[in-house]
């Protein structure tokens, strides 16, 4: 155990190692389904493979890495049929003799932990405000973590420009749905995907805490490879008296992210 908490081994070097679970849907409808894995493989020649089947047809590998590589976390992203009732997610982990750290093997070098399934409305790409869908090695710029009490979550982000930074696999067309809960009165947001203008507002009647968001819906293209997301806005606090809503807090705060999601073009 370490500071993740209890973590799986291969119980023998140079030998598989498997497990599996199974996911009930009882609402029997579709979902983009996201695992998001923390794990550790840091030896040339361990393998770890993640195996899906929907209903028990025929399985398939939506994931495979050989070691040694950085970091820790891996999302997997699935999409089910339009109808199942059960999801098997099987993993397989292996540690190669090669990889020993000490006379007499070392299996500690392949482990997974906190394996995580998170079920979201189909055509869902991600969505900022969970960060489970998050593609790994997001950048923030200006824009906070996730925040919560009694009447939701939001991100704040700050003035007067913001971004997030991501890499994408594939060439992808969608649209993004915004929402934001605004503090100050007469806000101009200008939204920007990898430098072209894809939506904006003017003049935004400032809004209750978390009641009645903000909301805009902007078509989006991303390219395969590095992707930026640009905000920029008119009024912040502390820019002057009028924008200024929070005197205590030292924070250039703009506006109160309620959720920004990414979908798929047919996901209407």
């Amino acid at each position: 155990m370490d500071n993740m908490g209890p973590a799986v081994v291969p119980t023998r070097v140079g030998h598989q190692g498997s497990f599996g679970f199974e996911v009930i849907n009882e609402s029997h409808y579709g979902h983009s389904i996201f695992l998001d894995v923390n794990r550790t493989n840091r030896g040339k020649g361990n393998v770890l493979a993640v195996h899906s089947s929907f209903d028990g047809r025929p399985g398939k590998i939506v994931y495979r890495e050989e070691g040694e590589q950085p970091g820790q976390r891996v999302r997997i992203r699935l999409d089910s049929p339009s109808r199942y009732e059960r999801l098997d997610v099987t993993v397989d982990l292996m540690t190669a003799d090669i990889t020993a750290d000490y006379e007499g093997g070392n299996q500690t070098t392949m482990k997974l932990q906190n394996m995580a399934v998170v079920l979201t409305p189909p055509g869902l790409l991600f969505d900022l405000l969970v960060p489970s869908t998050l593609p790994a090695g997001v950048v923030f710029k200006g824009i906070r973590g996730v925040e919560s009490d009694g009447n939701g979550a939001w991100r704040w982000v700050d003035g007067p420009r913001a971004s997030f930074e991501l890499d994408v696999a594939e060439d992808l067309d969608g649209f993004f749905m915004l929402g934001m809960s605004n503090p100050i009165v007469g806000q101009d947001v200008v939204v920007y995907l990898n430098g072209e203008k894809i939506g904006n507002k003017e003049d935004i009647p400032g809004s209750k805490w978390l009641q009645d968001p903000i909301t805009m819906e902007m078509p989006a293209k991303f390219k395969k490879g590095r992707n930026w997301l640009e905000f920029h806005f008119g009024r912040w606090n502390h820019k002057d008296p009028d924008s200024t809503f929070a005197p205590a807090d030292a924070n250039l705060l703009a506006i109160a992210l309620t959720s920004l999601s990414f979908w798929k073009a047919d996901a209407h």
